[in-house]
C-alpha cells in the first residue's frame, strides 16, 4: 500500500504555509505528494472536472491511502467529486482538517457551503485537538480520529535572542479580534497583518498600539525580539462569536508561528492549549486582555528567561515536524481494511 498526501498550490499566507509544511514533513516519512491547484471551476463542466481529478489521482491504485488536506478552497462541487472519485477507486481516504469553515464563520456566511458534512464522509480524520475530535463525535462521526495537537512550523531562520520587554505581538485578521483595537495596557501592542479599507485606523480606540504592516508568514519570526505573542479571539460581539467558539477547540497556526520563533505566548484560558502552555512554561494564560499588564508584572527576569529557554526547546520540535510525523506515523500504522466501506472502527 502506498501512502499519499495532497498539497494545495495557489493559496497565500498562513493557509498556504500550514498546508505546505504538513505535506513536506509527511513526505519525510514516506508519504508521496499529490498536488492540487486552486482554481475557478465555475465554467468547468462535470466531465472536464472529472478528467481533471483523474489526472490528479493518476498515480494511485486500489487499496492505497490518501490523506486530503481539507479544504482546498476550491468549490464544494470539486471537494465532493474528488472524494467520490477517491472512494470509487477503492482508496482509504482520510482528511487532515485545517478548517471547517461553517464552524469558523457561522452558517450565514458565504463559506457555509463547506459544512462539516463534507469532512464526515471521509474514512478517518486528523484533527487539531481532542476537543475538536469530541465535537465531531457529538455530531455523529464514528470512524477513526487522530489528533495532531500542534501545527508544525518549518523555518530555517535563526531564533532571535528574546529580551524581557513589555510588548505583545499579534498577527492576523484584525476583524477577528476587534477588541484588540481598544487595547488599554501599558505594554505595547505590535500588530501585523492585512488592513483592508484602513480598518485598524478607522476602529482604533485604544493606546500603545503600533501597526507594523503585512509581513510574509515565512519572514515573521525575524520580527520577534522579545515580549510575548498573543492569541486572542474572545471579545468578538456575541452575535458574531463563531471565531471565539471555534478557538475553543482548534489549534491555531498563529500559536505555532510564535512558538517556532522562540517567542513565549499569551493564550486565553478557554483554549485547548492553555494547560499545556502553563505546564511547559511556554507563556501564560489570561481570561481577558485587561489582565496583560498585571500578568507581566508578576514575572521576574528569571521567570522570563526560563520561558524563553523552554520555548526555544519547543521550537526545535515544531521546526523539525515532530507533531506531523508523530500523527502520520500513527495513521500509517493503523489497521485499516482494504474495503473502505468496512471501516467503522472507533479510534478511542
Amino acid at each position: 500500500m502506498k501512502k499519499y498526501i495532497t498539497r494545495i498550490y495557489g493559496m497565500a499566507g498562513t493557509v498556504e504555509k500550514a498546508d505546505r509544511d504538513f505535506a513536506d514533513f509527511a513526505e519525510e516519512i514516506g508519504f508521496e505528494n499529490i498536488p492540487i491547484h486552486r482554481y475557478n471551476d465555475s465554467k468547468e463542466t462535470d466531465r472536464e472536472m472529472s478528467s481533471r481529478i483523474d489526472g490528479i489521482l493518476g498515480r494511485v491504485a486500489r487499496g492505497d491511502m490518501i490523506i486530503h488536506q481539507y479544504p482546498t478552497w476550491n468549490s464544494p462541487r470539486f471537494e465532493k467529486r474528488l472524494l467520490q472519485k477517491m472512494q470509487s477507486w477503492g482508496l482509504i481516504c482520510g482528511a487532515m482538517i485545517h478548517d471547517i469553515p461553517n464552524w469558523v464563520n457561522g452558517p450565514s456566511k458565504w463559506n457555509s457551503t463547506f459544512p462539516e458534512e463534507h469532512a464526515m464522509r471521509y474514512d478517518f480524520l486528523i484533527v487539531h485537538t481532542k476537543r475538536m475530535a469530541d465535537e465531531f463525535r457529538k455530531r455523529g462521526y464514528d470512524k477513526p480520529i487522530f489528533e495532531n495537537i500542534f501545527f508544525d512550523y518549518a523555518s530555517d531562520m535563526p531564533i532571535n535572542e528574546m529580551t524581557f520587554e513589555k510588548q505583545v505581538y499579534t498577527a492576523g485578521n484584525p476583524r477577528k479580534a476587534k477588541a484588540l483595537l481598544a487595547w488599554d495596557n501599558d505594554a505595547k501592542l505590535l500588530m501585523y497583518g492585512g488592513n483592508p479599507d484602513n480598518f485598524i485606523e478607522n476602529n482604533m480606540t485604544g493606546r500603545n498600539i503600533v501597526y507594523k504592516g503585512m509581513v510574509p508568514a515565512d519572514e515573521l519570526p525575524r520580527e520577534f525580539t522579545g515580549g510575548f505573542g498573543l492569541v486572542y479571539y474572545q471579545d468578538i460581539p456575541e452575535e458574531d462569536n463563531w471565531s471565539a467558539r471555534y478557538a475553543g477547540f482548534n489549534g491555531p497556526h498563529k500559536l505555532s508561528s510564535y512558538l517556532a520563533a522562540g517567542l513565549p505566548v499569551i493564550v486565553e484560558s478557554y483554549m485547548p492549549s492553555a494547560d499545556f502552555i502553563v505546564a511547559h512554561k511556554l507563556g501564560f494564560v489570561i481570561d481577558d486582555i485587561t489582565q496583560v499588564d498585571a500578568k507581566i508584572a508578576e514575572l521576574s527576569a528569571k521567570d522570563y528567561a526560563e520561558m524563553v529557554a523552554a520555548t526555544k526547546r519547543f521550537a526545535g520540535l515544531l521546526r523539525s515536524g515532530y507533531f506531523t510525523k508523530r500523527v502520520m506515523s500513527e495513521v500509517a500504522a493503523f489497521a485499516f481494511t482494504e474495503n473502505t466501506g468496512d471501516i467503522n472502527v472507533l479510534r478511542y
